[in-house]
């Protein structure tokens, strides 16, 4: 990192960065998904969430290589931000079908992405 890329006052505190990452899922529309197929061949998109604040939600279909994989395997990798600034995401899946969905969740995740 350049100091031309540092911030004014030198690197963030964890706290600041803590901060920084959590209003981003409240900000953000899309997240970078990584997933992998039982072969460990990598499968990685740009999808919309919606965060409740405990839990991120995304849309896929089961029948995509995401939805697939994340059937499959239940693991994903999120990353949010710029390059030089990025946010990864490590956590666990659970496929909700449209009928499984509470409706606020689907009404809220809507409202977000427009």
């Amino acid at each position: 990192m350049t100091a031309v890329d540092s911030p004014p006052n030198g690197p963030r505190s964890p706290e600041q960065r803590k901060r920084e990452a959590l209003e981003r899922l409240v900000r953000d529309n899309d997240v970078w998904v990584a997933t992998a197929d039982a072969t460990g061949e990598p499968c990685l998109v740009p999808l919309a969430f919606w965060w409740d604040g405990e839990a991120v939600c995304l849309a896929t279909r089961d029948t995509n290589p995401t939805g697939r994989n994340l059937c499959s395997s239940g693991r994903a990798r999120l990353s949010f931000g710029h390059t030089r600034d990025v946010v990864l995401v490590h956590g666990t899946a659970r496929m909700l079908t449209r009928e499984e969905l509470p409706v606020e969740v689907g009404d809220a995740f809507a409202a977000k992405d427009g």
